[in-house]
C-alpha cells in the first residue's frame, strides 16, 4: 500500500484493482495494443529467429522453420487495417512487420514457436493472411507441455483484409470477397483453392501457450502465408491488500494504466480515506 500525505486530517490509501472489460471498450485497449517485431536468420530451408511483442508481460518467443526463403515485410503494402476485426482490437498493422512463410520445397512447410514462459491467456492474437490455395493447420502445448484442443487457440472469424479501408496497395484487384474456412475439428484453416489476395482468419488464444506449430501446405502453384501477432500489455491485479479499509462509501476512480498511459477503462484505482 502507498500511504500519501496528509489531508485535512485524512489518510488517503491507493489500491490497484482490476476491471477488465476487452469487449466493452475495443478501441481504447487498441491504443494499448503493440505489434511484434521479428528477426530472421538462416538460408534455403533452415531457419531461426524470434518474436518480441514489447507488450509488458509478454514472453519473446524463439522460433524456427523449414519454410523457402520466408520473409519480414516492412508492413508498407500489405497490413490490417484499422476496420479489419484484428485491427478493431489491436489498431493498423500499418508499418508493422509480419512473416511471410511458404512451402519446403514442395512438400509442407513447419514452422514452430516456443515462447520463453507460457503466454498470459487472452492477452494476445494473431491472424494468417493470405490464405487461399492453401492451407495451415495449428498444433499448440500448453504450460504443462500437453496438447491444446482446438477451441482453446480462440478462433474467432475470418475476413478478407483487402476489403476494408483504408486498403492496402498490395490488393490489385478485386472483389477481395474470397476467405478461408475453419475446421474446428481438425484446427485447420483452409483456403478457397483460387489464387486471390486477403483472405485471413484470426485468433486470440484462451489459455497460457508454452508452444505454438503452423504446418503449411499448398492445394495449387505456389502460395505464401503471413502471420501477424499483437498483444496487450498485462494488467496489474490482486486482491485488495488493504483490507481494513472501507470497500463502501468511497470515492472510486476507474482507469486504464496501459504502457504508462491513463485512459478511460480498464484498471480501477479505488481511493479510500480513512481517519487515523
Amino acid at each position: 500500500m502507498k500511504t500519501f500525505p496528509r489531508w485535512g486530517g485524512r489518510t488517503a490509501a491507493v489500491t490497484l484493482v482490476a476491471a477488465i472489460g476487452w469487449a466493452a471498450a475495443p478501441p481504447a485497449y487498441a491504443a494499448g495494443a503493440t505489434y511484434g517485431t521479428w528477426t530472421l536468420a538462416g538460408a534455403g530451408t533452415s531457419w531461426t529467429g524470434t518474436l518480441a511483442m514489447g507488450a509488458t508481460g509478454f514472453p519473446v518467443a524463439s522460433f524456427a522453420s523449414n519454410s523457402n526463403t520466408p520473409q519480414v515485410p516492412s508492413g508498407a503494402s500489405t497490413f490490417l487495417g484499422p476496420a479489419t476485426p484484428f485491427g478493431a482490437v489491436f489498431g493498423s498493422s500499418a508499418n508493422q512487420g509480419y512473416l511471410n512463410l511458404r512451402t519446403s520445397g514442395n512438400t509442407p512447410s513447419v514452422t514452430t514457436f516456443t515462447f520463453a514462459t507460457p503466454t498470459p491467456a487472452d492477452t494476445w492474437g494473431f491472424t494468417l493472411g493470405d490464405i487461399d490455395a492453401d492451407q495451415v493447420t495449428i498444433a499448440a502445448t500448453d504450460a504443462a507441455g500437453n496438447p491444446v484442443g482446438a477451441a482453446a487457440l480462440g478462433f474467432q472469424s475470418v475476413f478478407n483484409y483487402c476489403a476494408s479501408s483504408p486498403r492496402p496497395s498490395s490488393c490489385a484487384t478485386g472483389p477481395f470477397t474470397d476467405t478461408p474456412t475453419w475446421n474446428p475439428v481438425t484446427a485447420a484453416l483452409t483456403g478457397s483453392g483460387l489464387d486471390t489476395t486477403g483472405g485471413a482468419g484470426w485468433f486470440r488464444p484462451t489459455v497460457p501457450l508454452a508452444s505454438i506449430r503452423f504446418t503449411f501446405a499448398a492445394l495449387s502453384g505456389s502460395p505464401i502465408y503471413q502471420i501477424w501477432a499483437a498483444a496487450f500489455p498485462t494488467v496489474i491485479g490482486g486482491p485488495n491488500p488493504v483490507g481494513s479499509l472501507p470497500t463502501t462509501g468511497v470515492p472510486v476512480l476507474s482507469l486504464l494504466a496501459v504502457a504508462g498511459l491513463l485512459t478511460a477503462a480498464g484498471v480501477g484505482i479505488r481511493v479510500a480515506a480513512r481517519r487515523p
